[in-house]
């Protein structure tokens, strides 16, 4: 299963696969609701999800579906860096993480590993985790997104999207004050003050939703 908001991304990671002999594409969403639709009528070995659907977050959609079907094998495919998002991503059910400036044939790799029963996930995240648990460390605090809760990067996507409080409560499922409270938090970890920050830092984590008169600076 292909969960991706882009059609044309969908189509080619579905073209590249089909075209291998032991794998093959059983369905294609768009969105959250959808893929766990999908799960009624197809139960597929592996899904390939972006962290980023529309208004959705892909970190929240993970545990509901390895939940439902907890012999899914779950690879993330995003433009988001492996080293700001992977251990989120893990931690959230996924076995395995590309991002979208790999070749196709990382993906079809990584599908291979993980669909085996193994971790794909790339050296320099293996390090970072081994170091982590050699500390004894339950959780890295420094540099990254993995300093934020879940709900703390859905909020900072939605403000990435210029989304107000009204619109992220609602897209959300939470209350205004919610909304606030977690952009408070926001800020004084990423040591901003005004909303107008809170944005332009969002769009470091988020770049996709940059407008084009911030491309290139």
């Amino acid at each position: 299963m292909i969960v991706d908001d882009h059609v044309m991304v969908r189509s080619s990671i579905a073209l590249v696969l089909n075209h291998q002999p032991d794998l093959e594409v059983v369905s294609q969403v768009s969105s959250s609701e959808a893929a766990i639709a999908a799960l009624e009528s197809h139960v597929p070995d592996a899904a390939i999800i972006d962290l980023t659907l529309g208004k959705e977050s892909g970190l929240s959609l993970i545990p509901k579906l390895v939940s439902k079907t907890p012999s899914l094998a779950v690879v993330v495919l995003t433009m988001h860096d492996e080293m700001l998002f992977g251990e989120k991503a893990l931690a959230a059910g996924a076995k395995g993480y590309v991002t979208k400036d790999q070749d196709p044939d990382s993906l079809v790799q990584a599908l291979r590993v993980v669909l085996a029963g193994n971790y794909a996930i790339s050296e320099r995240l293996q390090a970072k985790l081994a170091k982590r648990e050699l500390a004894g460390l339950p959780e890295i605090e420094s540099g990254a997104a993995i300093k934020f809760s879940n709900r703390e990067l859905e909020v900072l996507r939605c403000t990435a999207q210029h989304l107000d409080k009204s619109t992220i409560a609602q897209a959300l499922g939470i209350s205004r004050h919610t909304v606030e409270t977690h952009r408070s938090n926001l800020k004084i970890k990423l040591g901003v003050r005004s909303q107008y920050e809170l944005y332009i830092a969002s769009l470091e984590y988020f770049p996709e939703f940059a407008p084009l008169s911030f491309m290139g600076k």
